[in-house]
């Protein structure tokens, strides 16, 4: 009884693995990004980038040189917008960018936690757009 419910725990572990990998797999999506930024409390350098699911609200980016990789949480989804192409959006004040909403596909997206911007709003400089491909 005890090695049948194990053996059925270990499928179904496994199984969830797979599914897992299978997801991360389809969604892995390319992006050069020329400027240096700032995601989940780390900073990168400019360059040519790797993004994947590891579920619906948990994300990787990956420098492709350094082989750096970053999770990225999901704040809250977001489902509209007027692009009709995956990006990385980025909020940037004076020379600082960070990373804040990721569109892995047209039609819906994710708000990520972004550090505290500054007190006056006309500091912000400008709204970065970089796209995805796969």
């Amino acid at each position: 009884m005890i090695t049948n419910t194990l053996r059925t725990l270990g499928f179904f572990v496994l199984a969830g693995l797979s599914a897992n990998q299978s997801v991360s797999a389809q969604t892995m999506l390319k992006a050069q990004i020329p400027f240096p930024f700032q995601v989940s409390g780390a900073y990168l350098p400019s360059g040519d980038y790797t993004v994947s699911a590891t579920n619906s609200s948990v994300f990787v980016i990956r420098n492709d040189s350094t082989r750096q990789s970053v999770f990225l949480m999901q704040r809250y989804p977001l489902d509209s917008r007027k692009s009709s192409v995956p990006e990385l959006v980025f909020n940037c004040v004076e020379r600082a960018c960070a990373l804040s909403q990721l569109w892995m596909s047209a039609e819906s997206g994710v708000q990520l936690t972004v550090p505290r911007m500054p007190a006056n709003p006309e500091r912000l400089i400008a709204t970065r757009n970089v796209a995805l491909k796969p």
